[in-house]
């Protein structure tokens, strides 16, 4: 304990001065006036007392107290929760000798440490409340969490109920170093190789276009079958689209087969994978596996509108028309109302320009969101064209025009471009485009830049933009249409040059949604997955709202209905289902309003897929290097002493203690009040009573 003040010590010899000088001058100086005993001495105490208490609390003075603080060691008991620990070993073991050992071991070092417990599996929950019913286990996530409650915290032990089976979350041994503590791990399950099929992987895209072929890639692994033999069918749909007998060359075989389907059904559809079980098989849940994806018809529709015809047109519509992804129409001067309001994709060439200022067009693309390729020639008007994109601000001198070859920018990153369409695009002739300077928006992606004669410069000549829902492209310069003839000189084909056309629309053209109410949401989700879904609602002027209700309605396969409703967010819908059981549901989501009158339906999938049953193998080699890279060891439920006697070995049960220092403030003291009022009181009572006042 010590005693500090704001101000130099020898300050307190003043407050020591004044209490003196006050006292003598209030009592001494006048002789004539005399106290009886004792009263002479104890009334100039009082005020001496008073006065330096008084004066001595104005030098800000604090007492320093040294504090032991005992940190109590703390042991995490943390058990695996996930399906594993019961289907693959004895469920009655695990119940009836597991779980009261483990609740015996606790129980006799509650008094020697805080002792918490916690089970994990695909969550990290706090508490002991056991159901073997997690679907996925993240051992990992153990360290994560434990760093994140006892940072700096005396945490002595860590000790893991587990098989050492994981599926989900990043290597354990990776995660160690998060934690300064010896890991302790207890070893259930069987480690044996037992006969068993299993379809590892079945992967696909998730979204595949009508009419086309998709890849199909699976996996499948056997143990302990050699010599044995398996049928395995694959399904699309309910067409089977392989079946072949497979010979299991080994105890440990697998086995990669790719495969193709033909999406001929729209919607939802499902490829299942099954293999034969064999007769000493035990674990048939890994013997299948389906997978959902859905099938979209993605035919774009392209307009094309110029200000006259041009030999540009017929290029890029007869290079578009070689993609049966795209309807392709093209309009000089009359451009029909219906068919830009149809369209994925305006292409506007040398539109607005000096004689037409496309005033319709222009202020649906500012409505409507689609996205425009502007294609820059002598007949632009080249304010206007300033003013409508976001990209570029062309400085035209004097309406000026000069030749300008491609060069593609290396940085280019919205899409990849084969190196045979860089060498075509970079060895075409010249367009014609504006003479002049080019102020490029920080939000622009240059895909290729103009060279002019032999001098590569930094002067755009194809670029893009985007705004909050579109994509933009500007072709600054006109003459296409050489391209496609020269190309096929080059070549003797027009493929490359229609490859890099339909590129740029394909980009430019994707997921261009203009309805006013939408409803976004994945297609398929697995068992264990929480399952989300968000809406956007958009007024007239395509500007995001969220006052109305929407409601949604699920049916299930079976015809069961399930309502919710959406919670509003900052500017949109959301709504969390949670988990549901596997099958295919229909939805219709509704806009609760007169005014907005939208409604939208749709399909998903849940997956019949639980992880925790594909591979029921036993880990204890990772529990042990667990232990030993930590400086725990690994035991069985039946030598959990062990792990008692190596806490006690390291002293983890000793209580350790810190030094704080810690300081309190006089002034805050509220009793010195009260006795330097008590001083003061006293005094006033006895010069009263010796008739001094």
């Amino acid at each position: 304990m010590g005693l500090i003040t704001s101000y130099p010590a020898w300050f307190i010899l003043l407050c020591v001065l004044s209490g003196i000088l006050y006292s003598g001058a209030l009592y001494f100086k006048n002789r004539k006036k005399k106290f009886n005993s004792p009263y002479h001495i104890l009334l100039p105490f009082f005020r001496f007392i008073s006065i330096f208490l008084i004066t001595f609390l104005l030098l800000e003075p604090l007492i320093r107290i040294k504090n032991k603080i005992y940190d109590i060691p703390i042991i995490a008991v943390i058990q695996d929760n996930s399906l594993s620990i019961i289907s693959g070993s004895d469920s009655t073991y695990i119940y009836n000798t597991v779980l009261p050992t483990v609740n015996d071991w606790i129980a006799k070092h509650d008094g020697d440490a805080e002792i918490v417990r916690y089970t994990f599996g695909e969550n990290f929950n706090e508490g002991d409340s056991i159901s073997f019913s997690e679907s996925a286990t993240d051992i990992s996530r153990i360290f994560t969490e434990l760093k994140n409650r006892y940072y700096k915290r005396n945490l002595q032990g860590i000790v893991i109920i587990s098989d050492g089976i994981y599926n989900a979350g990043i290597n354990p041994l990776n995660a160690l170093q998060k934690v300064q503590a010896p890991v302790y791990t207890v070893a259930l399950g069987d480690t044996s190789n037992k006969t068993d099929l299993a379809v590892n992987s079945l992967i696909g895209n998730r979204e595949v276009l009508l009419n086309n072929y998709f890849p199909i890639e699976l996996s499948i692994r056997a143990t302990q079958a050699g010599g044995e033999n398996s049928r395995l069918i694959v399904k699309h749909n309910d067409e089977t689209i392989y079946n072949q007998v497979i010979n299991i060359q080994s105890n440990d075989f697998s086995k990669l087969i790719n495969l193709k389907s033909l999406a001929k059904k729209k919607g939802l559809n499902k490829i299942t994978v099954s293999l034969q079980a064999l007769d000493n098989e035990k674990n048939t849940a890994n013997n299948s596996r389906i997978f959902y994806f859905n099938v979209i018809e993605d035919r774009k529709k392209i307009v094309i509108f110029a200000q006259a015809p041009h030999p540009d047109l017929r290029a890029i519509q007869t290079a578009l028309k070689s993609n049966k992804n795209f309807d392709v129409s093209v309009y000089s001067r009359n451009f029909p109302i219906d068919e830009m309001q149809a369209a994925d994709l305006l292409i506007l060439h040398q539109l607005p320009s000096n004689s037409n200022r496309a005033a319709a067009i222009t202020q649906y693309i500012k409505n409507s969101g689609t996205p425009v390729w502007y294609i820059v020639g002598q007949k632009s008007h080249m304010a206007m064209l300033n003013s409508q994109n976001n990209a570029v601000r062309i400085q035209s001198q004097g309406g000026q025009f000069t030749d300008a070859q491609a060069v593609i920018n290396e940085n280019f990153s919205l899409f990849t471009l084969p190196r045979t369409e860089i060498e075509m695009v970079q060895s075409m002739p010249p367009l014609s485009v504006p003479f002049g300077k080019y102020d490029i928006s920080s939000g622009a992606n240059v895909l290729a830049y103009q060279k002019i004669g032999s001098v590569s410069t930094m002067q755009p000549l194809l670029l893009f933009s985007e705004n909050q829902r579109s994509q933009q492209a500007i072709l600054l310069g006109e003459g296409i249409w050489r391209w496609r003839i020269y190309e096929y000189i080059r070549s003797n084909s027009h493929e490359i040059f229609d490859s890099f056309i339909s590129r740029i629309v394909q980009f430019l053209a994707q997921n261009n949604d203009r309805s006013r109410f939408r409803v976004i949401y994945q297609t398929t989700h697995s068992e264990n997955e929480n399952i989300q879904l968000f809406a956007e609602l958009y007024n007239a002027n395509f500007e995001l709202i969220n006052d109305p209700e929407i409601s949604l309605s699920i049916l299930d396969q079976n015809g069961r209905n399930f309502p919710y409703a959406f919670q509003k967010n900052a500017s949109g819908y959301v709504l969390s289902i949670g988990r549901m059981k596997p099958g295919t549901y229909s939805f219709t989501a509704a806009v609760q309003s007169d005014k907005y009158p939208y409604s939208q339906s749709g399909e998903f999938t849940v997956d019949a897929y639980n992880a925790e049953l594909l591979n029921l193998r036993a880990n204890h080699n990772l529990l042990k290097l667990m232990a030993d890279n930590s400086g725990g060891i690994m035991v069985y439920p039946e030598e959990m002493n062990k792990i008692s006697d190596a806490l006690e070995e390291r002293n983890a049960f000793q209580k350790t203690y810190s030094t704080q220092m810690q300081y309190q403030d006089l002034r805050e003291w509220k009793w010195l009040f009260f006795v330097i009022l008590a001083f003061l009181t006293v005094e006033w009572i006895l010069r009263k009573r010796e008739g001094y006042y």
